[in-house]
């Protein structure tokens, strides 16, 4: 990992941009310059799941997992 990036609704969240800068060590961590660029796309993502099962309704859509607490420490920078 040369860089990490941090984007959407989290990154305007001062302790993880602390904690990422923390265990990043000397490798570069870049977040939005302006908080109002801190957006999250959850409901356009939501939109187009909406518009693909209207257009495809017969598809098969994959369940699939997810860890919402993965720590940082095992996910970033290793």
């Amino acid at each position: 990992v040369k860089e990490v990036h941090v984007v959407g609704g989290v990154s305007a969240n001062r302790r993880l941009r602390t904690m990422l800068r923390e265990l990043c060590g000397r490798r570069p961590v870049r977040f939005p310059t302006k908080l109002p660029y801190c957006t999250d796309n959850a409901a356009m993502i939501a939109a187009a799941a909406t518009f693909l099962i209207q257009e495809e309704p017969q598809a098969t859509h994959h369940a699939f997992e997810t860890t919402a607490s993965l720590p940082l420490d095992t996910a970033l920078c290793p």
